[in-house]
């Protein structure tokens, strides 16, 4: 039966129809054509299959992994919900997410696989798009979850705690630690996009990939002390191989490459294709049904807050007439014996007004309003055009707007001659692990951030460190922030 994986990669859309584990056909675009460009490119190849398997790049998704202690599965949600706002930038209301849970009754933890995406950019950019071109999704699903399926075409079966890099350069790289096959760290590498050759890429890529690749792997030791990473599956084209191998090597790793269907020539078709064999992984994140389940919920709230039927009341309108006459009275009593000495008040407070030269003691409080509302009004203009004489450059006014709680910059220097900026800081959230989340949700707001980013196009992480302020273990970072 013939299926549809499309990955939404950074710079193309990657398309594969596949019948069984043969490829059929590919195509790939770029991801600025739009859906315009994908339905026609579908009509010429004669695709007409309606159900598609969707795989997202991790630009616009949330993959977090935490735990929590054993708890009965009802309070489960609530807690996971709870848990996952600590690592959000926006209210988990605006998302559509989905996980799974891995039970370890031997530690007495929840081990939890968390993926979300914000509702609008799902609507919009993606399930427009398909819908336009034709096209229903029958799953959602993370493309680094999709590209673990090539392991069982590969025949790899590995067994304990190993890594998984899907390793693109000219796309993105991210590294999966899983332990049994289950995910319980996940992370998108910041490696630069440079020139590269057929055979080989640059040697400052490499120098960066090998950097990202142990603060991961020193970052999930200290997370899990007593686990070791000995092993990394590697997905990468093939005249990259000899390269990985040999950071992989320098970094006390051994090496098992994933071997890649030979009829495609791109890591995103590759994960097109893998998306589109639509097979069954230990575990199964789909955002499709997360969106599914997030209606449900919202149409069973909508009817449990619906009132019942209320029954008709029989009134008896004189004495409700009688009651509303007495009420009136009962007030004007009230009115009369509160102003009375009121009026008295203000008679004397008018007396005890100080004569003013450009105001009169005996205008009324709504000409006194509209002299406040002048003066108002030229406080204004003075503090307008002292705003404007300041001439701190903007470009960092965004920067304490992005920093997350628990992160804080300890030396900023900034160079006109090349237009970068180096900054270095600390993290401290009581937690190894959400403190380096801190840190990489704070470059991400960075880069995102379209002011920022105006100015700063390549914002990386230089170094990540551990250290201690007094007694007190915090994390220290340093990133660096040019143009190119």
């Amino acid at each position: 039966m013939k299926k549809i994986g499309i990955y939404f990669g950074l710079n193309t859309v990657n398309v594969v129809e596949s019948d069984g584990k043969k490829v059929i056909n590919q195509i790939q675009i770029p991801a600025k054509q739009g859906s315009a460009l994908l339905q026609d490119e579908l009509r010429k190849y004669n695709i007409k299959n309606e159900d598609a398997i969707i795989a997202l790049a991790s630009k616009d998704l949330l993959i977090r992994s935490f735990d929590l202690p054993l708890m009965p599965s009802s309070e489960l949600p609530a807690a996971i919900s709870s848990e996952a706002v600590k690592y959000i930038p926006f209210k988990i209301e605006d998302i559509i997410f989905d996980y799974k849970i891995l039970v370890n009754k031997k530690e007495r933890r929840n081990y939890v696989l968390f993926s979300g995406i914000k509702a609008d950019e799902l609507d919009s950019k993606y399930l427009s798009d398909l819908s336009a071109a034709t096209l229903k999704p029958k799953k959602i699903e993370y493309a680094v979850f999709s590209a673990l399926k090539l392991l069982k075409l590969s025949g790899i079966s590995e067994k304990g705690v190993h890594a998984f890099l899907d390793i693109d350069l000219e796309d993105e790289t991210n590294i999966t630690i899983l332990d049994n096959d289950f995910p319980q760290f996940s992370r998108t590498l910041k490696i630069p996009v440079e020139e590269t050759t057929d055979k080989a890429a640059s040697a400052n890529a490499l120098e960066k990939l090998a950097s990202e690749i142990r603060i991961s792997l020193d970052f999930y030791r200290r997370k899990f002390p007593e686990k070791e990473v000995k092993t990394a599956i590697v997905a990468v084209r093939n005249d990259l191989r000899f390269e990985i191998e040999n950071v992989c090597r320098e970094l006390g790793v051994k090496v098992i490459f994933v071997n890649l269907p030979a009829p495609l020539n791109s890591l995103g078709l590759i994960k097109a294709y893998a998306a589109s064999l639509d097979l069954k992984l230990p575990f199964e994140i789909d955002l499709l049904a997360g969106k599914e389940k997030m209606k449900l919920q919202k149409e069973r709230k909508a009817l449990a807050g619906m009132k019942a039927p209320t029954e008709t009341v029989k009134i008896n309108r004189g004495l409700v007439v009688l009651g509303i006459l007495a009420a009136i009275g009962v007030f004007a009593l009230v009115q009369y014996t509160k102003i009375m000495p009121l009026k008295s008040e203000i008679a004397q407070v008018l007396g005890q007004r100080k004569p003013l030269a450009t105001v009169s003691t005996s205008l009324s409080y709504g000409e006194l309003d509209k002299v406040k509302k002048t003066y108002k009004d030229k406080v204004a203009t003075l503090d307008k055009l002292f705003k404007q004489k300041q001439f701190l450059t903007p470009k960092f006014d965004y920067i304490p707007k992005l920093i997350p709680e628990g992160v804080w910059l300890t030396d900023l220097r900034f160079s006109s001659a090349d237009n970068s900026l180096n900054m270095q800081g600390a993290a401290y959230l009581e937690n190894p692990e959400y403190e380096i989340r801190a840190i990489n949700d704070f470059v991400t707001q960075l880069q995102r951030d379209p002011e920022f980013s105006k100015s700063f196009n390549i914002i990386n992480v230089a170094n990540v460190k551990k250290g201690a302020i007094g007694d007190i273990q915090v994390t220290f970072f340093e990133i660096n922030c040019k143009s190119k």
